[in-house]
Order: C-alpha cells, then sequence, then structure tokens
C-alpha cells in the first residue's frame, strides 16, 4: 500500500518533459465507440461505471511479492495518476504490458482506498 501511495505522490518519478509526451498520446476518442463515453479517472464513480471506457497509459509496474493482482501505476489525459489492478492475468499479457502501454478499460470499476 505505501509503495502505491508514493508512486502516486511522486508521479512515478517520471521527468515532466517525458510524462507530457506520455500525457499527450492518450485517446480521448475512439472511431468507434459503441456507446461508451471515453472519460479521465476524475469522471468516474465508486463503485461500477456502466458505459464508461477509462483511457489510461501505464507508468510502471507495481511489483510485488504476489502475483494476484496484477497492479500498474497509470495516468489519464488529463494528468490523472491512480494504481490500476487486474485479476486473472496470463503470464504471457502480463509480459506485454509495459510502460508506455494504452489501456482502455470498458465499464471500470473505482475502488476508493484512503491511507
Amino acid at each position: 500500500m505505501s509503495r502505491a501511495y508514493g508512486s502516486i505522490s511522486n508521479k512515478g518519478k517520471i521527468k515532466s518533459n517525458r510524462l507530457t509526451d506520455m500525457v499527450k498520446s492518450i485517446p480521448q476518442t475512439l472511431p468507434i465507440e459503441n456507446g461508451m463515453k471515453i472519460v479521465d479517472i476524475s469522471q468516474l464513480h465508486i463503485g461500477e461505471n456502466p458505459g464508461m471506457m477509462a483511457s489510461l497509459k501505464i507508468v510502471h509496474n507495481l511489483e510485488k511479492p504476489q502475483d494476484v493482482p496484477v497492479s500498474f501505476l497509470v495516468v489519464d489525459f488529463k494528468h490523472n495518476f491512480c494504481v490500476m489492478s487486474i485479476y486473472h492475468v496470463s503470464n504471457v499479457l502480463k509480459e506485454k504490458i509495459r510502460s508506455g502501454s494504452e489501456i482502455l478499460i470498458k465499464n471500470p470499476q473505482l475502488v476508493l482506498i484512503q491511507l
């Protein structure tokens, strides 16, 4: 938990120029949205968010001793940071998700943890 908080607080220790370039490349619209609304993290409500799609970029993997869930520090197109956890990820997919990867989460579920 404290590593996640520290990563959010210091924005992953990423240089401002690199962060700006990373954020600029995050999609804010999709050619075919199928009724989904592209949102940033601040627009999500606690719980499930049907009809929404969070558009994010992976800053880095938050390695931890246990494999479940896989957790990443992510940033959205408005420079909001959070930790995203994914359950039931195969090792093949885990190897493909790297810093700089774009990720779209359909119907994201927000859980607020205060430290």
